[in-house]
C-alpha cells in the first residue's frame, strides 16, 4: 500500500569514494642551537569527497528534501526505505589552509640550577569552509553550520614548559582550543549541529632517576579540573545553548620505572 509507514534504518555505505586532496605547504625553519628552533608553517589543503552524514540510498544520488531512495521487499510486501548513512558531499570545493608558528629553547645559557629550564610553544590558525552540500538532508537542521568542518578548531595553542637537569625531568603543559563542531547532526531530537566550546586542559608530570635503569615519578592529568560543555544551535541565526557538561576528573598516577 502507498500509504504504508517509511521504515528507518542506519548503517554503513559501501558505495563510499576516499577523500582526496591536493596539499600545499611553505615552510621557514631557524634552528640556533641543539635543541632550540623557531618555526613558521603555511599550509593550504583543498578536499573532494568529502564524507558527511546523509539521508539516502548510497548507491544513487540523494535528492533534496530527504525523500525515500529505495524499496524493501519481504514477504510479498513492498515497503518505502530511508536510511541514514554517511556519504560523499556533492558539488563542494572544500578546503583547509592556516598557519602554525612554533617555538622551543633552553635556557641552558642561565646560571645554576636555572640551566635546567626550557619551554615548547605552538599556536596554529585554521580557516576552514567549503563543505556544504547542496542537499538538505546532508545539512542540519539549520545552515548556520553547513560551512563547519567537523572537528576543527580555527584557534589552538599548546604551552609546555620544561625542566631538565642531572637526575630531574619535569614537565607542565596546557593545550586549549576554540569551539568546534562536533556534529553536523545530533541523533535525537531536535536533530540539530552540536558543538563543544572552547576548552583547555593542564598537565603536569615530574620524575627522578634513582639509577640509570630505575626512575619514580608522578603525572597529573587536567590538574585545573577543566568541565568540557557541549551546545546545540536552537535557531537559524546559529544561537547556541547548553547542552552537556562532562568532567573528566583530575587524576594524579605514581610510576615506578625500569629500563634495560
Amino acid at each position: 500500500s502507498a500509504n504504508r509507514t517509511c521504515l528507518n534504518f542506519s548503517g554503513g555505505n559501501p558505495f563510499l569514494r576516499p577523500i582526496t586532496s591536493d596539499q600545499f605547504d611553505l615552510s621557514f625553519e631557524y634552528y640556533f642551537n641543539d635543541v632550540g628552533s623557531i618555526t613558521v608553517s603555511g599550509f593550504y589543503k583543498t578536499l573532494d569527497d568529502f564524507i558527511i552524514g546523509s539521508v539516502g540510498d548510497p548507491g544513487r544520488p540523494i535528492t533534496p528534501g530527504g525523500s525515500v531512495q529505495t524499496q524493501i521487499t519481504n514477504n510479498g510486501v513492498t515497503l518505502p526505505l530511508q536510511l541514514q548513512t554517511a556519504v560523499n558531499a556533492q558539488n563542494t570545493d572544500a578546503s583547509l589552509k592556516g598557519v602554525e608558528v612554533a617555538y622551543q629553547q633552553f635556557y641552558d645559557f642561565l646560571p645554576g640550577a636555572l640551566a635546567g629550564f626550557g619551554i615548547q610553544a605552538n599556536y596554529t590558525y585554521i580557516d576552514a569552509d567549503g563543505i556544504a552540500d547542496i542537499n538538505p538532508t546532508a545539512t542540519g537542521r539549520f545552515s548556520s553550520a553547513n560551512n563547519d568542518f567537523e572537528r576543527v578548531s580555527e584557534h589552538q595553542f599548546n604551552v609546555a614548559g620544561l625542566y631538565e637537569l642531572d637526575r630531574i625531568q619535569a614537565r607542565l603543559a596546557y593545550n586549549w582550543r576554540s569551539d568546534f563542531l562536533l556534529t553536523r547532526e545530533d541523533v535525537i531530537f531536535p536533530f540539530t549541529s552540536i558543538y563543544q566550546e572552547a576548552t583547555g586542559q593542564l598537565d603536569g608530570s615530574i620524575f627522578y632517576d634513582l639509577t640509570d635503569n630505575f626512575k619514580i615519578g608522578v603525572q597529573g592529568v587536567n590538574l585545573l579540573d577543566d568541565i568540557t560543555e557541549t551546545t546545540q544551535v536552537v535557531n537559524d541565526a546559529g544561537l547556541r545553548a547548553a547542552r552537556a557538561f562532562n568532567r573528566n576528573d583530575r587524576r594524579f598516577s605514581f610510576i615506578l620505572r625500569a629500563n634495560f
